[in-house]
């Protein structure tokens, strides 16, 4: 029986081998295309088990490839990545079926990925908005009072 095969979508070839050699430890056969075109009609000619892509892929995006891969093998896993951390891009990625992992943790979670059975949606909760970061606005009525230059009086 071969091993499984993903098709892995990565125009840094430095990048590219690191994410190689972790499909490889767990037994995976990989294949390489640096462009979403190559990507595009390796889709058409065969449907891989799991595609893993990058997110940027110059004037595209693997967000396509993860439509056209389910629409060709609606079982086959994605898993997509960025360097940047974009809310919509990864809800878009997870519109698609897709999971979505950081580009720097990629390499590591990769291989839990392809020897686990995935669910069918992934529903962590990655984008969340932390409040103690943004500007909230509004004033206590105390202050205002104070800012007129009133004296308060309890």
């Amino acid at each position: 029986m071969p091993p499984p095969r993903a098709i892995l979508v990565e125009p840094d070839h430095d990048y590219a081998s690191r994410l190689v050699n972790s499909a490889r430890s767990v037994g995976w056969d990989t294949v390489v295309h640096d462009t979403f075109a190559e990507a595009r009609q390796a889709l058409a000619r065969a449907t891989p088990d799991v595609l893993v892509s990058n997110i940027r892929l110059g004037a595209f995006n693997g967000i396509q490839l993860a439509y056209l891969t389910r629409a060709s093998a609606p079982g086959a896993g994605i898993i997509l990545y960025s360097p940047i951390d974009d809310h919509v891009l990864v809800r878009e990625a997870r519109n698609a079926g897709a999971f979505y992992e950081p580009m720097a943790f990629a390499p590591y979670a990769l291989p839990a990925y392809l020897t686990a059975r995935l669910p069918v949606g992934d529903r962590r909760q990655y984008v969340s908005d932390d409040r103690r970061r943004s500007f909230r606005g509004g004033r206590r009525s105390t202050d205002i009072a104070a800012l007129r230059g009133a004296a308060y009086s309890a």
